[in-house]
């Protein structure tokens, strides 16, 4: 597929969906400095591309180099305001900046959350208890209820469990077997 991508680029040199592809296919591939110099060809092609620049931001967030991760994926959020998606990267991000404060931290989850929490026609109305002495609920989903090693680690919190308290409940996502 990488084959067919290069041979396009050759033929369509100023397109910018088959570098915005090509630096995907790389940036899957692990080759994160070759799919940035693909994702800047895009901008360079199509200024106004929203992709590009939160491509360009989970590369070297994959990289670890945080801070020009949030400087990219600031450029994707000026570029589309309306969409979550580069704000709830930067947030992500941000969480392994030490030099953040837990402050400044809290205030940008919770301005997220308020203009990105509650979409309109989102369901509100739930018919929960909400009674704050009721038993309080608590799932796990995992695929290794079964021998397992993580099993080990998990068993004494079931185990542990006040039962007066909490309710437990398991949900599997193994699909069924025959």
């Amino acid at each position: 597929a990488f084959a067919s991508l290069d041979r396009a680029a050759q033929l369509a040199n100023a397109d910018p969906d088959i570098a915005l592809k090509r630096g995907v296919m790389l940036q899957r591939m692990g080759r994160t400095v070759d799919a940035i110099e693909q994702f800047e060809r895009v901008i360079e092609l199509q200024p106004t591309n929203y992709s590009a620049p939160l491509n360009i931001g989970a590369c070297y967030s994959l990289r670890g180099r945080y801070a020009d991760a949030v400087h990219w994926y600031e450029k994707a959020r000026d570029l589309n305001p309306s969409d979550p998606m580069a704000h709830s990267n930067i947030l992500f991000v941000q969480l392994h900046n030490p030099a953040i404060e837990l402050a400044e931290l809290a205030r940008l989850h919770r301005a997220f959350g308020e203009r990105f929490g509650a979409p309109e026609g989102r369901y509100h109305d739930w018919p929960n208890d909400l009674d704050p002495d009721r038993k309080l609920r608590i799932g796990i989903v995992s695929a290794e209820f079964c021998g397992n090693a993580s099993n080990s680690l998990v068993l004494p919190f079931i185990e542990g469990i006040d039962r007066t308290a909490f309710a437990l409940y398991g949900f599997s996502n193994n699909p069924p077997r025959d």
